[in-house]
């Protein structure tokens, strides 16, 4: 028996289904125990205040890693990456905080290893979160505490420490929580000359060994069901002051979220690790074509200019009737045919077919087989269409070369003038202003990573809370 979970709410089929594989489900998360080894008999819940004792029962087996980064930096002794903290953007001042990261490392000698660092001087109050005795530790001014979990197994873990100015510290590692009610109530700024690390301490020294990825700053303290979004790789924007992914750098640069406090890389090596396929995504919509899609609005949101353009996506067919079953629509032709040109991915003839205006082209790749299939149309305006299906690419069709503005709304899972629906599932549609290439579509498809220059995104992650004005916007009402 492991990882019994309660929810404030009905799940739907879909994410009964991404339980049963592993992939999690964090909407209406109300508790969850990991039921896990090494808790000295204590079943902990992801909230820590639920915690039940275990009697007599033997622990077997290993969790199963549902996320972990695929870029990232490696840091030896003397690596390290400084912030610049101009104006004070990244200082706590008064405020509740949290520090998220993916950290990965094998030192076990038990020495203090800085993961992030900040403030060390006169008139600075300190803010460090780092492995000590092997454990993640985390110092907020004069409060300090050691958590019980050892991370220096040269796996990756997800790390948060959090200080809730009233109740206490709290330090989660792969979504459980440790916990202690030391407090620091001073005002916490920096010399904003100075940089904020990552990697060393402020004042030097005490470099981490191993991997870093994904560093977030939140002026707030985050909820268990958050902490348990960004441990299976969903975003927490809420609160969010800046992150560094340390999964690019450029020249020495590590560029931030926001554009602002970059980063300079001394030293860490920039690595990729390759992952097995994604297979499918976590979550999505199921359509029953009968009327159901998802209006996506009009103008600047879905125009493309003109641009070269990329749509793609995940998508799995129910049934073979040879039928034209719209994956992505924008523009519907008739009246304003010059100024609402048809654009639409589709499977027709249980193939996967793209079509730009006058141009239009089919694959020859059968997608209605049931299965999911990551797939992509992409309008190189001096070339012509490919079309891209499971890694297989195919070119065909002349170059539309015209300026695609819509006027009608776009829709996903149906075609923008009516009809045409998808039967089945569709998963994250992207539509990126530029020709996306086949190494990035690979990238995409086997490990779920972000490609730049995506215009919109719809990934579906609709919240129960949501769905009544999802509905309001939508055609949709059975797929969520």
């Amino acid at each position: 028996m492991g990882e019994i979970s309660i929810y404030n709410k009905s799940l739907n089929k879909n994410e009964i289904k991404n339980l049963i594989e592993g992939k999690g489900s964090s909407a209406g998360l109300v508790e969850k125990w990991g039921i896990g080894e090494g808790r000295g008999g204590i079943a902990e819940s992801i909230s820590g205040k639920h915690n039940g004792a275990i009697k007599n029962g033997t622990w077997v087996g290993a969790g199963v890693l549902d996320y972990e980064p695929l870029r990232y930096l490696e840091f030896e002794r003397g690596d390290y990456v400084g912030i610049e903290n101009g104006e004070g953007r990244l200082d706590i001042l008064e405020n509740d905080f949290s520090i998220s990261a993916w950290v990965r490392t094998d030192n076990t000698d038990g020495g203090e290893h800085m993961i992030y660092s900040a403030g060390s001087g006169v008139g600075e109050t300190p803010v460090y979160m780092e492995m000590y005795e092997n454990r993640l530790s985390l110092t907020v001014g004069g409060a300090w505490y050691e958590s019980k979990f050892n991370i220096a197994d040269g796996e990756w873990h997800h790390v948060v420490g959090m200080m809730d100015r009233d109740k206490g510290m709290g330090i989660y590692v792969d979504g459980e929580l440790d916990w202690t009610a030391r407090v620091e109530k001073s005002e916490i700024k920096t010399n904003h000359e100075k940089e904020i690390y990552v990697g060393r301490y402020a004042g030097g020294g005490y470099y981490w060994d191993g991997g870093i990825s994904e560093v977030k700053i939140y002026n707030r303290y985050l909820y268990p069901e958050e902490i348990y979004e960004l441990y299976i790789g969903e975003e927490v924007e809420t609160g969010k002051v800046n992150s560094w992914g340390l999964d690019y750098v450029e020249e020495e640069l590590v560029r931030s979220e926001t554009g602002v406090n970059t980063g300079k890389n001394h030293g860490a090596e920039y690595r990729e690790e390759e992952k097995i396929s994604a297979e499918y995504p976590i979550e999505y919509l199921t359509l029953d074509s009968l009327g159901e899609y998802a209006d996506i609005g009009s103008g600047e949101i879905i125009d493309i200019g003109e641009s070269d353009f990329t749509i793609s996506g995940w998508v799995r067919a129910e049934g073979r009737d040879g039928g034209e079953h719209m994956i992505y629509s924008a523009g519907k032709g008739g009246v304003n045919s010059e100024i609402d040109k048809p654009v639409y991915m589709e499977m027709y003839e249980n193939k996967l077919s793209m079509s730009v205006g006058g141009v239009w082209y089919q694959s020859k790749v059968d997608i209605g087989d049931g299965e999911w299939h990551y797939v992509a149309g992409i309008m190189d305006r001096d070339k012509g269409i490919r079309i891209y299906v499971d890694g297989e690419v195919e070119e065909g069709g002349r170059p539309e070369t015209s300026d695609l503005k819509f006027s009608s709304r776009g829709r996903i899972g149906s075609y923008a003038g009516g009809g045409y629906g998808w039967r089945g599932d569709i998963g994250e549609i992207e539509v990126y202003g530029r020709s996306v290439s086949v190494e990035e579509l690979d990238r995409k498809r086997e490990s779920g990573s972000l490609i730049e220059g995506c215009k919109t995104r719809w990934g579906f992650e609709i919240e129960e809370t949501e769905k009544e004005e999802w509905e309001k916007i939508t055609n949709n009402r059975n797929t969520i």
